[in-house]
C-alpha cells in the first residue's frame, strides 16, 4: 500500500472503505429486520450468514460473542430510546434503573440496579442504558400510586457518588 503512488493509494482506501460501508449498512439493515419481525439472536445469525455483502466482506458466523454484542447492543438501544419516548409522551413519577442480576452482569449496571429517581431528573441524562456494550438493562416507570402503595422512595444522592462512570461509545 505505501509503495502505491498517492493518487492509487486515494483509490485503495476509498474502496475498502466502501466495503466497510456496505457491511455496516448490510448488518443495520438485518438488525432493523431482527426488531421489526422480533426474532431471536439465533434466527439474527441464520439471516447474517446468507448475506453476501458479509460473506464478501469477511462478516461469518465464527465469533458469536461478536454477534451477540452487536445484536443486544442495537436492539437494546432502541428498545431504551422507544421506552425513553414513551416516558416523555406520559411521564411517572419515578423510574427505576433495571439489570438483569446474574453472573453476567457489570459492575455498571449492578451498582445502578434498583435505583429510583424523580422521572425529571438530571441522574437519567447520564444513566439511561444501555450504559455499555451488550447491556441488558432497562429502566422502568413507577407512577404515584405505585409509588404511595409499596411506600417506594428516591434514592439518596449521596448514594449515587461512587458509581462506576458508564463506558464511553
Amino acid at each position: 500500500y505505501r509503495e502505491l503512488e498517492p493518487k492509487l493509494r486515494f483509490r485503495a482506501f476509498s474502496v475498502a472503505r466502501l466495503s466497510q460501508y456496505d457491511a455496516i449498512n448490510a448488518i443495520r439493515q438485518q438488525l432493523i429486520k431482527a426488531q421489526d419481525e422480533g426474532k431471536t439472536i439465533a434466527r439474527f445469525w441464520e439471516d447474517v450468514e446468507k448475506d453476501e455483502i458479509l460473506k464478501m466482506t469477511g462478516f461469518h458466523k465464527s465469533d458469536p460473542w461478536y454477534w451477540e454484542t452487536v445484536f443486544r447492543t442495537n436492539i437494546q438501544t432502541n428498545y431504551n430510546a422507544g421506552r425513553l419516548m414513551q416516558f416523555r409522551e406520559n411521564p411517572p413519577k419515578m423510574m427505576e434503573f433495571v439489570g438483569i442480576k446474574d453472573s453476567r452482569q457489570s459492575q455498571i449496571c449492578r451498582q445502578r440496579s434498583g435505583v429510583r429517581r424523580l422521572a425529571n431528573d438530571s441522574w437519567w441524562s447520564s444513566n439511561w442504558p444501555p450504559l455499555h456494550f451488550a447491556c441488558r438493562s432497562t429502566v422502568r416507570g413507577i407512577d404515584a400510586a405505585e409509588a404511595k402503595a409499596l411506600s417506594l422512595t428516591v434514592t439518596d444522592e449521596k448514594d449515587l457518588k461512587t458509581f462506576v462512570s458508564p463506558q464511553k461509545g
